[in-house]
């Protein structure tokens, strides 16, 4: 049963006070092969990170999160890791990376067929294009929305390996889907 906080800055208080604990968890789960795990404490962890300007611990999450979704293999968590691991790179001024990972989080997202997450890849893209000091590039009309490069979207074979090299969309839809929702 998860701790119920009564409000905000309880659950900050929270975070503080256990991070080195969730830190040790994750990595417990990394060295265990617990996947599952390893990519959602990634996502529970990535708020307090982003609010404290631990943008190297919260890159570094969402690394060990795509590598547990690669293992999973599923494009749900495919689809979110790499959504918001391309906003990590984005806060770390890492801008080609970002879009690499955000187009790819758009094919996980409409493989999974899921519509909610599919909007919630096109919003981090938007996102992810308009940070890069662009944004005509993505205002309404300006030009059509290119597909994702062909090598993006394929799981692990087309993956860079090794390399860590503002706020997020909110609020992530996938919820409603069904792989998201019954693990």
């Amino acid at each position: 049963m998860p701790l119920a906080l009564p409000d905000r800055a309880a659950a900050v208080r929270w975070f503080a006070e256990e991070l080195l604990c969730l830190m040790a968890a994750l990595d417990l789960a990394v060295r265990r092969g617990a996947y599952e795990d390893v990519w959602r404490m990634a996502w529970s962890v990535s708020g307090f990170h982003v609010l404290h300007g631990q943008l190297l611990e919260d890159l570094m999450a969402w690394e060990a999160g795509l590598a547990a979704a690669e293992a999973i293999g599923q494009p749900e968590p495919l689809a979110v890791t790499r959504m918001y691991l391309g906003a990590a790179h984005v806060r770390v001024g890492s801008h080609e990376a970002a879009e690499q990972h955000v187009w790819a989080a758009l094919a996980f997202a409409r493989q999974a067929e899921c519509p909610g997450l599919v909007a919630d890849a096109e919003r981090a893209l938007g996102w992810v294009l308009g940070q890069r000091g662009a944004p005509a590039d993505v205002g309404a009309g300006a030009r059509p929305v290119p597909r994702a490069p062909p090598d993006q979207g394929r799981g692990p074979a087309g993956r860079e390996t090794g390399a860590v090299t503002g706020a997020v969309p909110r609020g992530l839809s996938s919820v409603h889907c069904t792989w998201l929702s019954t693990t």
